[in-house]
């Protein structure tokens, strides 16, 4: 039954619900987005499946109610049609009327469920292929607001001390070679997760212009447009709303019924108050998609110059050193620009954004001062690496 599946989907995704290991708009696709969706599966759902979705006129030789009930539930079953009250409609069975059938009503509750299941799937691909990197993200986000949670200056120190060497031994000994995209030059050097989340942002954009295609196809009423006309009736004062044949709410429908060895055939008008419902949550789910894709549009490329541009990694990282007072003179410039190129590298920028987007920048500042004291008393053993990529 979908309301089992949407339980079902209910539960799994509320157990990522609390993940902070990327940022507000991958949760807006990933959490808000799928938590408003399976709601609305769910007022769909109970209205079809507790209330009366639909209801046929009878003529008047359907007296009997077991009559009564079978015409509406053949009509919901099979599919109607609208066709505008002012003109003659055409016989029953021909093309034209197969044309014009509407045949999305029935399956709402479980379209809904499968753009809250296809919004989930993004963020656990980013979850669970971050973790074949051997850093698991998240365990440094929950350190990271522990020490901003804590009182205590030595337990913060301690905290520090923590991330600093998960961090360090994971820039230290990374084995691009060993994970699933080593054979692949771009995911080498420090860039692994970096691609990853970017391919992830990817997916979120992509799905959400999928989504779009996919439902003006499956409604079938010019629905990629649909905004677009609401807001053009709104600036010339006409209320589209309920005006539309993507969404009526009277339509026609034809069904045979065989009586004493003959076959009847019926034409009846029914009433779908469902797509009251439909029409609204629909009118939502665009305007959503829409500023969701925008979103997370801008949003991948300002994480794409962020990670990829040198200039952008090695000024987050001064930034960050001068907040912990470890950048003072020009003399540190070259030994910053060695420490962002071949200690932090792409992948420890990513990951001190995202402890800087979930915690504080002064939170971001001490880890990072922590790592260039490390980088600095190692830096014999480093100084056979430096290259200057930046």
């Amino acid at each position: 039954m979908p309301g089992e599946l949407i339980r079902t989907f209910a539960t799994v995704a509320a157990s990522q619900t609390l993940s902070t290991d990327d940022d507000g708009i991958d949760r807006l696709n990933h959490r808000y987005t799928v938590i408003i969706l399976i709601i609305f599966s769910i007022i769909v759902s109970t209205k079809q499946y507790v209330g009366e979705p639909i209801s046929c006129w009878c003529y008047d030789s359907c007296r009997e109610e077991s009559h009564v009930e079978y015409m509406n539930k053949v009509c919901w079953v099979k599919n109607t049609y609208y066709y505008p009250i002012r003109r003659d409609l055409p016989l029953p069975g021909t093309e034209e009327t197969n044309n014009l059938e509407i045949s999305y009503y029935q399956w709402v509750p479980l379209i809904l469920l499968a753009q809250a299941i296809l919004f989930y799937i993004p963020g656990m691909i980013w979850r669970s292929f971050n973790r074949k990197s051997g850093i698991t993200i998240q365990n440094i986000i929950d350190a990271a607001e522990m020490f901003q949670s804590t009182l205590r200056i030595d337990e913060k120190d301690k905290i520090a001390k923590h991330v600093t060497r998960y961090i360090d031994n994971y820039l230290d000994h990374q084995q691009i070679a060993k994970t699933i995209f080593g054979r692949l030059g771009c995911f080498t050097s420090g860039r692994y997760v970096s691609i990853l989340y970017l391919i992830t942002k990817l997916l979120y954009v992509a799905n959400t212009v999928v989504q779009l295609v996919l439902l003006d196809s499956f409604l079938g009423s010019e629905y990629g447009m649909y905004g677009f006309k609401m807001i053009r009736g709104l600036i010339s004062g006409v209320d589209q709303i309920n005006l539309t044949p993507g969404f009526p709410t009277i339509t026609m429908c034809d069904f045979d019924v065989r009586k004493l060895g003959a076959v009847h055939n019926y034409r009846v008008q029914c009433v779908l108050p469902i797509n009251l419902f439909n029409e609204k949550i629909f009118i939502f789910i665009w305007f959503w998609l829409v500023i969701t894709a925008i979103l997370t549009c801008i949003n991948f490329v300002l994480w794409f110059f962020a990670l990829m541009l040198p200039l952008s990694r090695y000024r987050f990282i001064k930034k960050h050193l001068r907040l912990a007072g470890k950048y003072s003179s020009a003399t540190e410039r070259r030994r910053c620009r060695e420490f962002v190129s071949n200690f932090i590298m792409t992948d420890g920028v990513l990951i001190l954004h995202l402890i800087s987007k979930n915690s504080s920048d002064i939170i971001t500042s001490q880890i990072v001062g922590a790592m260039w004291e490390n980088y600095r008393q190692y830096k014999p053993f480093m100084s056979e690496y430096t290259d200057g990529e930046i």
